[in-house]
């Protein structure tokens, strides 16, 4: 697999730190995990942009909205990584490529692959 800079959006430590794991195991680089949609900003707007970035849609009380606006905007595409059903999913964030929580490897796989090979 080709070196990716990936951004991670999660404010569950324990997922995020199991998903940069295992992504810096498939060779990827990655920034975060943000916990928040401020700190997914602040990441967003710094030199080494991401080539891609997993998104969860509740961080906390807020929603992801502004970041998903904000990857559209830089032409970063965006996995949301969840734990509901696609059907429970705001309209925000329908349409994307999905990670459910919990995942295997294959399922990581292959996301990256959906939005690295279009």
């Amino acid at each position: 697999m080709q070196y990716l800079t990936v951004l991670i959006v999660e404010d569950e430590w324990l997922l995020a730190e199991d998903l940069k794991e295992e992504l810096e195991s498939l060779g990827c680089k990655v920034l975060g995990p943000a916990p928040s949609c401020a700190a997914a900003l602040e990441l967003l707007f710094r030199d080494d942009k991401p080539d891609l970035a997993y998104v969860d849609t509740q961080l906390g009380p807020e929603t992801c909205e502004a970041v998903l606006e904000e990857c559209q905007r830089l032409g970063i595409p965006v996995v949301i990584s969840t734990g509901h059903h696609p059907r429970e999913l705001p309209t925000f964030a329908t349409g994307r490529p999905l990670l459910s929580k919990p995942h295997n490897r294959a399922e990581l796989e292959q996301s990256l692959s959906a939005v690295t090979t279009g």
